[in-house]
């Protein structure tokens, strides 16, 4: 069953990263359970031939722990524990960065945040949007993303165009309002990134800032809600909270979505 869009407005949880773990995230399945297969498989091997210890024994022993390591590395990776070591490893090993604390913001991978929206919402500087977009390019020089907002010249943009640069994309956020909701551009994009995201290959962030009604290809997806009882800050936190949270790997394989 899809899971419905009726999360609140708070920053994303520890049960939604485990949602996100366990059916769009196959690089931290593949990460939790290779350390696992490697952790129990020793410890069976040790006790069993260099120990001599009753085979029966060593298979339950075993049994219990990889369902231990699952849990316990589940838990880990989700809290964002081993993908910053694993950060770090990757960094070092190109003859990265010594130190930690502030220094993991350098070993962290760039991501590309591409923020689709209706130009009608930011006819303006002050718009939500724009606000929005620039709370975002602050907190990316301090964590390392890009913003990607309206990349074209007047004249130059194209379904294939647009398309391409979603898939260089690690995030995609969807500024959901009225005007979103009836714009070609942002169903196509929308439509688009949703292929994408079902390759695993970008992380799709519904933001619903007007109480529309959200595009039906995004009703199942874990949204950021906004009512305006809360500052813009605190909306940009949120949705930063959610980049910070998701590593997805951009893929060459989605398949383009033709006007």
């Amino acid at each position: 069953m899809a899971r419905k869009n009726n999360q609140g407005s708070g920053s994303v949880s520890f049960i939604d990263r485990l949602h996100q773990f366990q059916f769009h995230d196959a690089k931290g399945q593949f990460i939790v359970f290779a350390l696992t297969a490697i952790i129990a498989l020793a410890y069976a091997l040790i006790n069993d031939l260099l120990l001599g210890r009753p085979e029966r024994n060593v298979m339950v022993e075993s049994a219990i722990l990889t369902a231990i390591l699952v849990v316990t590395l589940t838990a880990a990776y989700n809290s964002g524990f081993i993908s910053s070591i694993v950060s770090d490893v990757k960094k070092r090993r190109r003859g990265g960065v010594e130190g930690r604390g502030d220094d993991l913001v350098a070993l962290a991978e760039t991501k590309n945040v591409f923020i689709s929206h209706s130009c009608k919402d930011h006819s303006e500087d002050g718009s939500t949007v724009c606000d929005i977009r620039d709370g975002l390019n602050r907190l990316g020089g301090q964590f390392g993303w890009n913003v990607i907002f309206d990349p074209f010249d007047p004249g130059d943009k194209t379904c294939l165009k647009v398309q391409e640069k979603i898939k260089q994309s690690t995030h995609f956020i969807l500024l959901n309002t009225a005007n979103s909701s009836s714009s070609r551009w942002v169903f196509l994009e929308s439509l688009f990134a949703k292929l994408c995201y079902d390759q695993n290959a970008i992380c799709y962030i519904p933001v619903n800032l007007d109480g529309s009604p959200v595009r039906e290809e995004a009703e199942e997806l874990i949204s950021v809600n906004w009512n305006g009882s809360d500052s813009v800050e605190e909306l940009v936190t949120k949705i930063a909270d959610r980049i910070r949270a998701t590593n997805p790997q951009p893929s060459p394989n989605c398949e383009p979505v033709r006007e």
